[in-house]
């Protein structure tokens, strides 16, 4: 079993830049994951428990998940993981589901990276999803979600005025908003930066702790 203190190299990706670090997908069935990654050639973890204790209107709880997560010498930009949550009525509690500034869920994850054809080959082997070309992006497509693979030079037309701290990055995330007007509000009403592309809202990074945080409307 894996505590909260265990650093999964953590400190290590910290160390090259403040930011976001992790991507964790998300699945119904580890062991079907691990089977599929063995299967295939995919170099994984054994499956191990995470668990940590929360806060809950019951009082203390113990918040556990499976996970296994791909080798670190083949994901520089990052942990890459996927777990199963065995207690997701302690993690969504419904009190802590609803914002004021009317986010939904998280949509995508930006990884910026040299090389986007190699990087996007990984992915949809770690997925068993096949990417999709949009203009200078490469978009695999999940299903409440999606991971967007961008070269440095092109990272500017995707989140504009944004420079990746280290290549490669976890460059940006989206999220949901079931009303982006709210959500444009409540970051004005913060004196919080932020810009407008494409329809969506974007706090740069260096207002949002070194990755750039996007909003856009909800289409569930």
């Amino acid at each position: 079993i894996i505590k909260d203190k265990y650093s999964f190299g953590i400190p290590e990706f910290l160390a090259r830049y403040e930011g976001l670090h992790i991507i964790c997908f998300g699945a119904d069935d580890i062991k079907t994951v691990h089977a599929r990654a063995t299967r295939d050639g995919i170099a994984a973890s054994d499956i191990v428990r995470v668990e940590r204790n929360v806060d809950t209107l019951q009082g203390e709880r113990m918040m556990q998940a499976d996970s296994i997560h791909f080798p670190k010498a083949e994901n520089p930009e990052g942990l890459v993981q996927v777990a199963q949550h065995l207690t997701r009525e302690y993690v969504l509690q419904p009190r802590y589901m609803n914002h004021r500034i009317g986010a939904v869920s998280l949509a995508e994850v930006i990884v910026c990276v040299e090389a986007p054809e190699i990087v996007q080959a990984k992915y949809e082997r770690y997925t068993g999803r096949r990417a999709e070309r949009r203009g200078q992006t490469r978009v695999v497509e999940l299903p409440y979600s999606r991971l967007t693979i961008v070269g440095p030079d092109e990272l500017g037309r995707v989140l504009p005025g944004c420079k990746a701290p280290s290549i490669p990055c976890m460059a940006g995330f989206t999220v949901a908003s079931r009303d982006l007007a709210a959500t444009r509000r409540v970051l004005k009403e913060g004196r919080i930066p932020v810009g407008e592309h494409e329809g969506r809202l974007i706090v740069p990074p260096e207002h949002a702790c070194g990755s750039a945080v996007v909003f856009e409307s909800w289409r569930g």
